[in-house]
């Protein structure tokens, strides 16, 4: 009996922190009218490039205020400072909510300004 509950336990823990380290979706409303679904990894290692011409979710690297990412890639930019609020690939992010694609729509979301 116990080695079952081990194999559950490490199943239910195992799925968990699958769970908490894939990709994110969120779905963007920028400045210009336009409508963005982007990949954000926990990671943040890897972005597509901007020129990027394949029709599929962006991965996108989330960055801070002195961020050094690679220009020429998807980014949003968040700054500490609430009046600069959130950009993404230099257009401003008016809403920003998390997409969750098996279980419908997280209420996670943020607005700026």
């Amino acid at each position: 009996m116990s080695e079952t509950l081990i194999i559950i336990t490490t199943a239910i823990s195992i799925g968990l922190f699958q769970d908490a380290r894939k990709p994110k979706q969120y779905a963007l409303e920028l400045e210009n009218g336009k409508s963005e679904h982007i990949l954000i990894e926990n990671n943040g290692k890897y972005a597509c490039p901007t020129y990027c011409a394949i029709n599929h979710l962006h991965t996108a690297v989330m960055c801070s205020d002195n961020c050094k990412a690679d220009e020429g890639a998807y980014q949003i930019h968040t700054s500490k400072q609430p009046s600069l609020g959130i950009s993404f690939n230099g257009q401003n992010v008016l809403a920003m909510e998390r997409v969750q694609t098996s279980k419908g729509k997280v209420k996670t979301s943020m607005t700026s300004k």
